[in-house]
């Protein structure tokens, strides 16, 4: 499925690795066991970010379009608390999305420093209830 979206791996130009630390579903029961992220989140970013979102389900690729660089991805919400505590994989997380964009696509907005202008990136709550 992901080959027929048109997303490379192993390429000098590839911006996502496919995860394969579900295998047994330790990080997340409800995703399979083989999936996309951004290419610069570590196995254990990816762990980490699995502990600060609900049920586990962190953000994974879902669509893509190659002509246009655009994606879809899809994760619960942050356990972000009364307090609106934060995370620094999540962080990451999001960066790493942005930084797959095509170079003339690229959000103003840096996870890491949250402080900057957003201007590209759309983060939508479709919850059902």
């Amino acid at each position: 499925e992901y080959r027929r979206m048109g997303i490379e791996f192993n390429t000098p130009n590839s911006q996502f690795r496919l995860f394969t630390g579900n295998t047994e579903y330790n990080i997340c029961s409800t995703y399979p066991q083989l999936f996309v992220v951004p290419i610069h989140m570590t196995d254990k970013d990816i762990e980490e970010c699995s502990k600060f979102r609900t049920k586990g389900r962190f953000a994974v690729l879902s669509y893509f379009d190659k002509s246009s660089g655009a994606s879809i991805w899809r994760s619960s919400q942050p356990k972000g608390g009364l307090l609106g505590n934060s995370n620094k994989a999540d962080r990451k997380m999001m960066q790493s999305i942005i930084d797959t964009l095509p170079k003339n696509n690229k959000s103003k907005y840096d996870f890491t420093d949250p402080k900057r202008e957003q201007t590209s990136l759309h983060i939508f709550y479709a919850r059902s209830k």
